[in-house]
């Protein structure tokens, strides 16, 4: 997130698209032509796409036509915990335990429990 952070503060704010629902890119030699699902167009010099590739390539018509290998392996791609429940929640201190560099919920595994994946984003030094 502080890199997004970071390159949002360096661009105009006129160059920031929120909520634009890409649904077409079109590019030419010059330009990079984005159509929204509201049928709005704006152009680039460079258009980057944050989106995994099998989203990608249901949703977004590109023009050229990506090749066929190319579509293959977009469909083909997983999309990593697409199906997981994401859940951030951000305290004033940490009240759980570290155990060495390790931090965890003290939670028990095992079957019929839930899956959970906990990632402490704490520096090392907060208490």
């Amino acid at each position: 997130f502080a890199l997004i952070q970071a390159l949002h503060k360096k661009l105009p704010t006129e160059n920031i698209q929120m909520g634009f629902h890409v649904t077409k890119c079109v590019l030419t030699n010059e330009k990079v032509f984005l159509t929204s699902a509201k049928g709005d167009v704006i152009s680039a010099a460079v258009a980057v796409f944050a989106a995994p590739p099998k989203i990608l390539s249901k949703h977004v018509e590109f023009l050229p036509s990506l090749s066929a290998s190319r579509v293959r392996a977009m469909d083909a791609s997983r999309t990593w915990m697409a199906g997981v429940t994401k859940v951030a929640l951000q305290y004033e201190s940490r009240f759980w335990p570290l155990r060495g560099r390790i931090s965890n919920t003290g939670l028990r595994t095992g079957a019929n429990r839930p899956a959970f994946q906990v990632y402490d984003g704490s520096a090392a030094n907060d208490k």
